[in-house]
């Protein structure tokens, strides 16, 4: 049985879990919106994008 001083450590770990995932998901989400795009953009627009698109996940809570 988890003793009660591990409970903090496990819901700090769970949070930054869920953070994680939400963060991925708003990414996925602007990849295929990109995709989306792309069709209309050149080479240097996608890349640009997606440069900006790995700034953000960084920064993303």
């Amino acid at each position: 049985m988890n003793e009660p001083t591990d409970r903090p450590a496990y819901f700090d770990q769970l949070r930054m879990s869920v953070e994680e995932i939400a963060r991925t998901r708003w990414t996925l989400r602007q990849v295929a919106a990109l995709a989306d795009e792309s069709p209309g953009l050149t080479a240097e627009q996608i890349r640009d994008r997606l440069t900006v698109l790995a700034a953000e996940y960084g920064r993303r809570p």
